[in-house]
């Protein structure tokens, strides 16, 4: 008898842990490019917030890029030119401070002051092969040429969203939309075009990231 309620109670738990990777698999979020794809510009490629770091580096070049991540977050500078958009940043979450340290190199290069003077700098670069699966990309900050129309662009894209006021001095942007793209997922879109430099701001609010929207 008392083996058998031993078996018994193997069986369950067995049948419980199943059932908890199960719920797990169902409630992951599987965000992708095909549901998002309307929210990004196209001369990114295939590129999606909440993609791994890992198969985001295939689609785009990231070993010439600068790397920070003195902070929460991995934020990558990465040298992008094509179409009308001119630079490229994207944050990275869920890696930890050992992960980032493994994946890193540094190199010493020259740079061109404010003043026009070169110095020499010290700059982190990521190595592709030695990115771990767990860091995802959350945020995607992109810059455009001057005379891109940015403004007529957005609303094309988005719609009309909040304008900010006219004698509002501490905006945080020129126009903003929330959305949700057809995987689930919320976004807060900021685009800046009427100061100095044109860019636009893809911030995936993601659970565990800076828009964690339960944060």
């Amino acid at each position: 008898m008392k083996e058998k309620n031993l078996i018994l109670a193997f069986a369950v738990l067995f049948l419980a842990a199943g059932a908890v990777t199960l719920v797990d698999a169902q409630t992951k979020p599987a965000y992708s490019h095909s549901a998002q794809k309307a929210f990004i510009p196209a001369d990114l490629g295939k590129v999606y917030l909440g993609m791994p770091l890992r198969d985001f580096a295939k689609q785009i070049d990231i070993t010439k890029a600068e790397s920070d991540h003195r902070f929460s977050y991995l934020e990558l500078n990465i040298p992008f030119a094509k179409g009308s958009i001119t630079g490229l940043r994207v944050r990275v979450h869920g890696l930890t401070a050992e992960q980032l340290d493994a994946m890193h190199t540094e190199e010493t290069v020259k740079k061109t002051g404010e003043s026009g003077d070169e110095y020499e700098a010290t700059v982190k670069r990521p190595r592709a092969a030695a990115i771990p699966a767990e860091g995802v990309v959350y945020s995607m900050y992109i810059e455009f040429q001057d005379g891109f129309d940015l403004k007529s662009w957005a609303e094309k894209t988005y719609g009309k969203g909040e304008v900010r006021a006219a004698n509002d001095e501490y905006h945080f942007y020129d126009q903003q939309w929330a959305k949700r793209s057809g995987d689930g997922l919320g976004w807060l879109i900021r685009a800046f075009y009427l100061g100095k430099g044109k860019s636009l701001q893809l911030l995936g609010r993601i659970p565990g990231t800076e828009w964690d929207p339960e944060a």
